[in-house]
């Protein structure tokens, strides 16, 4: 797994940058599979595994709306995570804890399906992402 950036802005390169580290981080996953149920830890498992094995790249890209609210979203089509610079908060922490929610939902999403298990998939990533704000 690769977070890419290409862009200039110094705090989203530090973001993903540190968000790399966390997900990969044995410490951090094995801290969050102690802290799940076992149908959980089996989901989690497949997302790390996926996460270690494959070596495509997952691009962010940002731009610049006043008008949306939301800071990040995920394309499934181009496989990227896409940050709107206007909404943004101005902190490490938060930006990675939106882009490992985001990239872990992306992920589960592809890996589980999003219709069948939707709410399960927001429910770990939630908890993955707040588990790497402790990291961040």
């Amino acid at each position: 797994m690769n977070l890419v950036y290409e862009g200039e802005n110094q705090l989203i390169c530090s973001a993903v940058r540190r968000t790399t580290e966390v997900l990969n981080s044995t410490f951090f996953q094995n801290h969050l599979m102690s802290n799940l149920s076992e149908e959980e830890s089996e989901h989690i498992k497949t997302l790390l595994n996926t996460i270690h094995q494959t070596n495509y790249n997952v691009y962010i890209k940002t731009y610049w709306n006043p008008f949306k609210r939301q800071s990040i979203t995920y394309d499934i089509n181009t496989q990227s995570l896409n940050i709107n610079i206007a909404s943004l908060k101005k902190s490490r922490r938060i930006i990675s804890k939106q882009l490992v929610k985001n990239y872990s939902l992306l992920q589960l999403n592809k890996i589980y399906g999003g219709q069948e298990n939707g709410n399960l998939n927001k429910v770990l990533a939630l908890r993955m992402s707040s588990l790497a704000n402790y990291y961040a």
